[in-house]
């Protein structure tokens, strides 16, 4: 009788290699379930390389700022496209859209009323439509809000959100937009 049938600690030389071929047949199953798996729709591992990337929006330029408005004109809102780490939001849809609130005779008195009272006894409020998009694809989008024909000359608060559903949105703190007649 040989000492590897006499003792089960004992083993062969053949044993041995069946044992780590075993082990690396199970590895590279793992593997390769991992890579196919990484490459497969939903993932963030595709043809962009090992991640893609998703983006968040922010808002307002300079210009938008800058540029004195009339009543019946449409004000075209670019949004900044900001590149986040991959999955940052995971795969989804960004609703994006903007407020205007006003008039106010001046840039103090939009400020104590905004923070005071709220903004829906002005004379002027007034919604984008919501603009949609997706936060794994480059896009520069644009949305539009359109200033009454009826509206006073003053300054006006403009408010943008961003988020994935209605009931999570982030709202900016506002923006000054100055109209005349």
């Amino acid at each position: 009788m040989s000492n590897v049938a006499s003792n089960p600690s004992v083993t062969t030389a053949s044993e041995w290699r069946r044992f780590i071929a075993a082990v690396l047949v199970v590895s590279g199953a793992i593997g390769l379930s991992i890579v196919a798996r990484s490459f497969s729709p939903g993932s963030n591992l595709g043809a962009e390389g090992p991640a893609t990337a998703t983006y968040d929006y922010s808002c307002c330029s300079a210009a938008l700022v800058d540029t004195v408005y009339h009543p019946g004109e449409e004000m075209a809102i670019h949004w900044t496209r900001i590149v986040l780490p991959p999955a940052y939001y995971g795969h989804g849809v960004l609703l994006l859209s903007a407020r205007l609130v006003g008039p106010f005779a001046s840039v103090e008195e939009l400020k104590s009323t905004i923070t005071s009272s709220p903004s829906s006894r002005q004379a002027v409020n007034v919604a984008s439509t919501v603009t949609r998009v997706s936060n794994t694809v480059a896009a520069n989008p644009v949305t539009r809000v359109a200033i009454p024909s009826t509206a006073a000359p003053g300054y006006y608060n403009l408010t943008v959100k961003v988020g994935s559903s209605p009931q999570s949105v982030v709202t900016s703190a506002g923006t000054i937009v100055r109209v005349t007649g």
